[in-house]
């Protein structure tokens, strides 16, 4: 398990950039707080995600849609610095929320249906207002196929969600 946060401040929310509203032209630089081998994914504490070089490689040399990268880097807790990439989810999708068993009030476990006529048609997508991110097959089948480690996809269906 590898724990990355951000030691750049930053004048805009976290999930500015994770949404690709703002796209920091400087770069970021995060420090590595536990662990020692960074995957190719690491999804960090500020609501970021810190992908590798070859990850990015592998994105830019596919056909899928709805991501853009900003450069970034990565210090280990041996002061080594490694470069990497933020990675911005600009496709968006709503969803419509099904309650698990009774609830409260408005919020309460659920899953979720993503709405087609609300998708824009990226193959990564943002849940609208939230930091959940969606991923088309296409996705998950070249992140299989190319081995790119710290990824995890599973079913929108199978999935719980607190809120």
């Amino acid at each position: 398990l590898i724990s990355l946060a951000p030691i750049t401040h930053l004048d805009w929310h976290p999930f500015d950039i994770l949404s690709g509203a703002h796209t920091p032209v400087d770069g970021r630089i995060y420090r590595v707080l536990a662990g020692q081998i960074l995957p190719d994914l690491v999804y960090c504490n500020d609501l970021t995600l810190v992908i590798s070089e070859r990850a990015a490689a592998t994105l830019r040399s596919s056909t899928l849609q709805g991501w853009d990268l900003f450069p970034a880097s990565v210090v280990d807790r041996t002061d080594r610095t490694t470069s990497a990439y933020g990675l911005s989810v600009i496709g968006h999708c709503d969803v419509v929320r099904a309650p698990i068993g009774p609830s409260p009030g408005r919020f309460g476990p659920s899953t979720i249906q993503p709405l087609a006529e609300s998708w824009d048609g990226g193959d990564l997508a943002l849940v609208r207002d939230t930091a959940v991110v969606l991923a088309t097959e296409q996705v998950r089948d070249l992140v299989m196929a190319t081995g790119l480690a710290g990824f995890q996809f599973l079913p929108v269906e199978s999935v719980e969600f607190p809120f």
